[in-house]
């Protein structure tokens, strides 16, 4: 999983609860009065700063690693004129009701004549849960590694088109990501990659407007869920499309994760959708 954050996935049993910019102390809010906030996209690195962190005093973390990213994020929110944050990449709805997002690329740095270049390796964009990040929020904004902006994803919209495949417009919000099929979506996801088996599947619950339980440990039967979840809920029978030469040499090709080939194939067994 992309290193869910630098308050960590430890934060999804606390979803009403922001990090305030200035005293970094952890707030639980009521639903209906939860202020405005920035939130935080990025990968994980080494020594992030985790829930039981932030439960102690600065003193404790203050010499990890990733406390210089989480102190430029509070830093770049607070002079924006934010004064809570939340880092939660689990659940898209917080991406789309965010008022700003923030992208910390730690592999992009603008003292390189070749940052963009960079930016367009980073592997950021490879990863699995940093694709609902890409596309919930209606803007985002991209940093180096030391924090100095790169540019929006509105300025950047043609690169980061190219890069992950997903068209101008709805990178943009022009169009809806759910007016595209069910294999539209899947091929995005294509060459992303997670680090547990699970979140190859739970990272496109957000993708295709479905919940279900985070249940680590049970490995491929979180595809098996999805698969039903899939036909269940959309109806989408796109996938198996497997008649068309277009739908096949979109499904054959070699970005197409051994995962995400093996779903597809997994439902065209299920429902008995078999090519000819």
């Amino acid at each position: 999983m992309t290193a869910t954050s630098a308050v960590s996935k430890e934060l999804l049993y606390f979803p009403s609860t922001l990090l305030n910019t200035e005293s970094f102390q952890l707030t639980d809010f009521n639903e209906r009065d939860i202020p405005q906030y920035a939130i935080l996209s990025h990968t994980w690195e080494e020594e992030e700063i985790l829930y039981r962190d932030l439960a102690n005093s600065q003193e404790s973390w203050a010499d990890k690693r990733g406390a210089g990213k989480l102190k430029g994020f509070c830093k770049t929110a607070a002079e924006n004129g934010y004064e809570w944050v939340w880092d939660d990449t689990t659940n898209i709805d917080w991406y789309r009701k965010s008022h700003a997002c923030y992208v910390s690329l730690a592999d992009v740095s603008l003292d390189s004549e070749l940052w963009f270049d960079q930016f367009k390796r980073s592997r950021w964009f490879k990863r699995g849960w940093t694709l609902q990040e890409l596309l919930a929020p209606e803007e985002l904004e991209f940093y180096d590694k030391d924090w100095r902006a790169l540019g929006t994803k509105s300025d950047l919209s043609e690169a980061i088109s190219l890069v992950s495949g997903i068209p101008i417009v709805v990178l943009t919000h022009q169009r809806s990501m759910f007016s595209y099929t069910v294999e539209d979506r899947m091929v995005w996801a294509a060459d992303r990659t997670t680090t547990r088996i699970e979140d190859i599947a739970y990272c496109l619950l957000g993708m295709f407007q479905m919940n279900m339980p985070l249940l680590y440990g049970e490995g491929k039967r979180a595809f098996r869920r999805l698969q039903e979840q899939l036909f269940t809920t959309t109806g989408d029978f796109t996938i198996l499309g497997w008649g068309s030469s277009e739908a096949s040499s979109r499904r054959n090709h070699p970005k197409i994760s051994p995962l995400l080939r093996a779903i597809a194939s997994s439902i065209q067994r299920m429902t008995g959708h078999t090519r000819a």
